[in-house]
């Protein structure tokens, strides 16, 4: 088997050391993130190099990784919509194409054809890599049939 990166992740270790790192936690039933970090502690390891082992550096960049997860779980009920039912939606979303890839507010987005455009997009993108993720899952169960018909709805939804 190869192993390699997603792209966008940017790691350093080999993918193929990283793999058999993971591997051998799993044989024994412990990979999880808690145990990697511990197998990376030593110096030598093949992933240490891709951990922050500074406290303080690492304590912010966590804050921010909260400060993500509250954002991208805020939700709202917008006053106006054409559901019947009043359901929440995200609040705020993260769009490449708008403002230098800020969150910006679900309102302010779908009052523009750019901003509506930029979450069809990302809505692709997302679906995307959901089907790419869940391959196999997706064609055991049919579901892939259902998640293709939304992207072409999508794609013919473009301005």
């Amino acid at each position: 088997m190869v192993y390699k990166w997603r792209i966008g992740y940017n790691f350093k270790a080999d993918p193929e050391k990283a793999a058999k790192v993971m591997n051998k936690l799993a044989k024994t039933g412990q990979l999880n993130a808690e145990n990697l970090v511990e197998v990376s502690r030593p110096k030598n390891a093949p992933l240490h190099d891709d951990f922050e082992w500074d406290d303080t550096k690492a304590a912010e960049n966590w804050r921010k990784q909260q400060g993500r997860c509250m954002i991208n779980s805020l939700l709202m009920i917008p006053e106006e919509t054409s559901l019947k039912e009043k359901e929440p939606i995200r609040a705020f979303f993260k769009v490449a194409q708008v403002d230098n890839s800020q969150y910006e507010s679900t309102a302010v987005l779908i009052r523009t054809q750019n901003g509506r455009d930029a979450l069809r997009e990302q809505a692709q993108k997302e679906l995307n890599s959901y089907m790419g993720k869940y391959r196999n899952v997706l064609e055991w169960t049919g579901a892939k049939v259902e998640i293709e018909k939304a992207l072409e709805i999508l794609q013919e939804n473009e301005a």
